[in-house]
């Protein structure tokens, strides 16, 4: 009698109802993923996955909640058996490496073609990491680099980019949901890393490595 196989609980997380019917549609070409929910915030994505078992999470690292690094640690820390893909908008050399560490099972740029999707889906089911070409070259030079910006923690990484961008300590406390005083801490062991004095340091440092990205 032939063994039944296995069926994949997933749940599609983006803000962009465009991204989830794709999401969706990928979902129905595979005979053993079946989308069980969707959400468009973090708050949803953990209200979700305390009410009914999930076994893959899909999800945009940029959702409207906290910010999605520490939110992947989070959910690691109380779901350790759920497996993350992260979908994300954002080029590769500015998250996938710190997304793989958080726990997340890969990563995969929104421009790739949906059969990278599916082959994602395929790879991290059967408990192994989907790394692309392009992220395994960026885990072999991240290990290989002594950089300064890389020995910034997730949470600095993440303000460090805002500073990059221009944001003000007031704009950067409001999309972080942390107090002014937390961002101008940060700031200043930013600035400590990374051998800089000013704002202007920062943003000159983030283009002459490629670092600035819209959030």
């Amino acid at each position: 009698m032939p063994i039944e196989a296995l069926t994949y609980r997933v749940v599609a997380a983006d803000d962009h109802s465009l991204i989830r019917a794709g999401i969706r549609s990928v979902l129905d070409s595979l005979h053993n993923f079946t989308l069980v929910a969707e959400a468009s915030s973090w708050d949803e994505v953990f209200h979700l996955l305390q009410t009914q078992p999930v076994d893959i999470l899909i999800a945009d690292l940029s959702m409207p909640g906290p910010w999605g690094i520490e939110t992947i640690k989070q959910l690691k820390e109380q779901f350790p058996n759920l497996k993350i893909l992260v979908l994300s908008m954002h080029p590769e050399h500015l998250y996938a490496v710190r997304c793989l560490r958080a726990g997340a099972s890969g990563y995969l740029n929104k421009e790739e073609d949906l059969d990278q999707l599916q082959q994602a889906l395929q790879t991290i089911a059967s408990n192994q990491p989907f790394l692309t070409p392009k992220v395994q070259q960026l885990l072999l030079n991240t290990s290989q680099t002594d950089e300064p910006h890389h020995n910034l923690s997730d949470r600095e990484f993440e303000i460090f980019l805002q500073l990059a961008q221009g944001k003000t300590t007031g704009e950067i406390a409001e999309s972080t949901q942390l107090s002014v005083k937390t961002i101008s801490t940060y700031r200043r062991r930013i600035l400590d890393k990374l051998g800089l004095q000013t704002n202007a340091d920062i943003i000159k440092y983030a283009r002459a490595h490629r670092l600035t990205a819209e959030l």
